[in-house]
Formats: structure tokens, C-alpha cells, sequence
């Protein structure tokens, strides 16, 4: 897999890409800055370190459900901090990349939905099975399923430019590779002595299938894979394939 591109690196190229669609790359700076400021709102909700403690209490009294039950309240609060941020991102994208951005958002909302479902029934279900360490034991084989295929999509380190900065688009590619990363990290969790996070995570990513543009009828795919090949610039990586594909493994994170 490539190795990924240093920060300095990162920040040049958004530079370049936000003043060719807006003419300004002073949005740039505002993330930088709003990035701080949303992470300062987002631990007034949840802090990792207590959210740790309070699931290891409760797993002693099979309470966990109720610890993700009252974080996934705060979800709406969570939210608020993140809308500077999406505001000023929007500056940077094209019509295209804004309406996939769009379907992101609304996807996100269905995502919290089927997490905290049940008040967090899942997410107990996961970690009381073994799910944590499940993922623990298999963390390499699930990076090598997203290595294989999004791997080499992914632009050198020193070839990081305007011309292949990954795109905020969904096309039949993406959503065939994310089918492939599916499969594969299913496989590679099943090999764990208990099948049950295996299936949560299976269950997650099909779920997130049916929010995803995918259907082979759907004309939203069909419009975006049309355009995508008429682009002269085929950056066929995309931000959102390698975002959705990490998402099981953040729900993971989360219950740390």
C-alpha cells in the first residue's frame, strides 16, 4: 500500500484544489482552526477514557447497552460540533463532490440508527462476545482486505498532486471494491472462535450498502459513473470508499 502523504504535503494540494473551485484557499485555514474547536465540543459529550471505564463497570453488571444508550443521546449535540466544519469543506468541492458529500451526511444519520438501535443493543452484543478482541486478534488481515483493494488506488507519497487528490465521488468502482472489502473482512473475522462479531459487522456493512448509491438500477450510480468517465482526470480513488470501509472498524474504536 502506498505509504500516505505527510501533512504538509496533504495541506499544499487542498490549497490548490480549493482555489480552483472557489478561487480561495482561506477555507483551508478555517478547518485547521475548526478542527481544534470541534474537538473541544465533541469531548464536552463523549471522552474516551470514560466511556472506557464505564464499559468495563459494566460489563460486570451486563449494563453495557445502557452506556451506549446514553451516549447515543448526546448524538444530536455530537452533530452540532462537526457544522462549521462540513460548511467550510463544502467551499473546496465541486457540484459533484457536494452531492456525494451530501449523501455522506445523510448516510452518517442512518449509520447512528443502526448503531444505536435498541439503545446500543448491538454495540453490547459486540463487545460482550468478544468483538474488541476479535478484531484485535484479525487486525491485520483486515487491514491487508483494505490494502488489496483500495491499496493500490491510492496515490504515491511523492505523487500526491491536484491531478489525483482523492474524490469525494461514488461510482460503479467504488462500490463494487467496497463489496470486495466486505467479503474479505467478513472471512477474515469469521476465523475468530466466536462467529458473533463477525455477524455485526457483516450485518453493519450491508446495512450501509443499502444507504450507498450502489443499486445496479439506481440512476444516481449511473449518472455519477457516466461523468466519472468522461473526466480527463480519472482520480479514481475515492475519500468516501476508503471512509465507508473504515466505518466498521471506527464503530470498533468507539467502544474504546
Amino acid at each position: 500500500m502506498s505509504s500516505l502523504p505527510k501533512l504538509e504535503q496533504v495541506e499544499k494540494v487542498l490549497r490548490e484544489k480549493c482555489q480552483k473551485v472557489s478561487g480561495s484557499d482561506n477555507a483551508v485555514d478555517l478547518l485547521k482552526t475548526e478542527q481544534v474547536t470541534a474537538k473541544e465540543c465533541m469531548e464536552k459529550y463523549i471522552n474516551a477514557s470514560i466511556v472506557q471505564e464505564e464499559l468495563e463497570r459494566a460489563k460486570d453488571t451486563g449494563s453495557m447497552d445502557e452506556v451506549f444508550g446514553k451516549y447515543c443521546k448526546k448524538w444530536p449535540d455530537i452533530q452540532v460540533c462537526f457544522e462549521n466544519a462540513t460548511t467550510f469543506a463544502r467551499q473546496c468541492m465541486d457540484n459533484q463532490e457536494q452531492n456525494a458529500f451530501n449523501s455522506s451526511l445523510t448516510i452518517l444519520q442512518e449509520l447512528q440508527e443502526f448503531v444505536c438501535f435498541k439503545d446500543g443493543d448491538r454495540l453490547a452484543m459486540f463487545v460482550a462476545e468478544g468483538g474488541i478482541e476479535c478484531v484485535d486478534e484479525q487486525k491485520q488481515g483486515v487491514q491487508d482486505c483494505l490494502n488489496k483493494t483500495l491499496g493500490a488506488r491510492l496515490p504515491e507519497t511523492n505523487e500526491l498532486s491536484i491531478t489525483n487528490i482523492p474524490t469525494f465521488l461514488f461510482s460503479a468502482k467504488e462500490c463494487e471494491d467496497f463489496e470486495t472489502v466486505r467479503t474479505c473482512i467478513n472471512a477474515e473475522l469469521e476465523k475468530c472462535k466466536d462467529s458473533t462479531p463477525a455477524n455485526i459487522v457483516d450485518a453493519f456493512f450491508k446495512f450501509l450498502k443499502k444507504q450507498m448509491p450502489c443499486g445496479e438500477g439506481s440512476v444516481h450510480a449511473k449518472e455519477v459513473a457516466a461523468s466519472t468517465q468522461e473526466k480527463t482526470s480519472t482520480a479514481s480513488t475515492s475519500t468516501i470508499t476508503l471512509f465507508v470501509s473504515l466505518l466498521p472498524l471506527l464503530m470498533v474504536t468507539f467502544t474504546f
